[in-house]
């Protein structure tokens, strides 16, 4: 029997309590358990009945440019495989930061989607208070790359980077970047620091096409660009290209020798184009999207556009995503380090 101080205080005997105990994990375990099964039940069938309407493509970079045209070439071939329009939202600014901010304070529900490049690594690991991409973004995939080429006019008559290099030793040389923080910038300071006698001065433009333009226009003696926003300039003999940043010769420029080839053999660079989901957007969803993506990437029409246009293509795992974003990260860091760059 209780006692009536122990039934105010809900006693119970000794093999009671253990029973409650018992039944009480009992419960909470087939909780879970249900928990879990509903989860695995109904997940995929949101993931199946994906999409349902039109799905928002923010651009962090305007029109016409490599983050662009990967957006606006998937997003077709998206369109065409899943029934949905998939359409561009171009939010330039602040290297990349507004139309990252943007996407990572909408739904988690896949229908606001980022398409930024290598810049969200960049600001990452060298702006105070900048937006981790591992965490306040869901890293999807990486479809494509390219590497940084440079550039000159096609009146110069030097033949390869490192030739153009040793003509101005011990002179100053101007050269052109898409802008200030920008993967051209960072990388050309990489190069041109390890380069004892080098005096190069950073022109900055906003874009690569305006700063290709002032190479045509003599404006300045050298670029640091991409394949995609200089291919119809390098096709009309108007642009030539002294070296490329990627590890083999591109098929499109095969008479451009590759950083390894003009003496510097530590330095490679490709920007890279990635589709980023908002936080917390639900794994199974996110797994449909790296495979649709990863089956128009691999889609033969597709693949020899952007190929014709400078691009490489990849078709990587959610995990090998977010594996290859590390490294990424901790590369840049290095680098900025190196050439002292920050943002405050």
């Amino acid at each position: 029997m209780l006692s009536a101080s122990s039934q105010n205080n809900a006693y119970v005997p000794i093999y009671g309590r253990s029973q409650v105990l018992i039944a009480s994990r009992i419960r909470r375990r087939v909780t879970a358990l249900f928990v879990s099964i509903c989860g695995f039940l109904l997940l995929p069938a949101h993931a199946v009945a994906y999409p349902t309407k039109s799905v928002r493509f923010v651009v962090a970079f305007s029109a016409g440019g490599i983050t662009d045209i990967v957006a606006r070439y998937i997003g077709q071939k998206l369109s065409e495989r899943l029934g949905q329009s998939f359409f561009i939202d171009n939010r330039p600014g602040a290297g990349g930061a507004t139309a990252a901010a943007f996407v990572s304070a909408a739904e988690p529900d896949g229908y606001t989607l980022l398409f930024t490049t290598a810049g969200i690594a960049i600001r990452a690991v060298s702006a105070e208070r900048a937006l981790d991409p591992r965490t306040q973004l869901t890293p999807v995939v990486f479809p494509a790359s390219t590497p940084s080429i440079w550039g000159v006019n096609s009146s110069v008559t030097n033949q390869g980077m490192m030739e153009y290099l040793r003509s101005r030793k011990d002179q100053s040389f101007t050269y052109g970047s898409p802008g200030v923080g920008t993967l051209e910038h960072l990388t050309s300071e990489y190069l041109f620091k390890a380069t004892a006698g080098l005096q190069s001065i950073h022109v900055p433009f906003q874009g690569g096409t305006t700063a290709v333009n002032a190479a045509l226009g003599n404006q300045i003696d050298l670029v640091a660009t991409a394949m995609p926003t200089t291919a119809a300039l390098i096709q009309d003999g108007k642009i030539r290209i002294v070296a490329v940043a990627g590890r083999e010769r591109m098929p499109q420029l095969p008479d451009a020798p590759t950083l390894r080839e003009a003496g510097f053999p530590d330095v490679e660079s490709a920007s890279w184009v990635a589709l980023f989901a908002p936080p917390n957007t639900p794994r199974p969803l996110v797994e449909l999207l790296n495979k649709a993506v990863n089956e128009a990437i691999a889609d033969p029409e597709l693949r020899a556009r952007l190929i014709s246009l400078g691009f490489n293509t990849h078709t990587r795992s959610v995990d090998e995503t977010g594996e290859y974003l590390a490294k990424e990260l901790a590369r840049w860091r290095e680098i900025t380090k190196t050439v002292g760059y920050s943002l405050k």
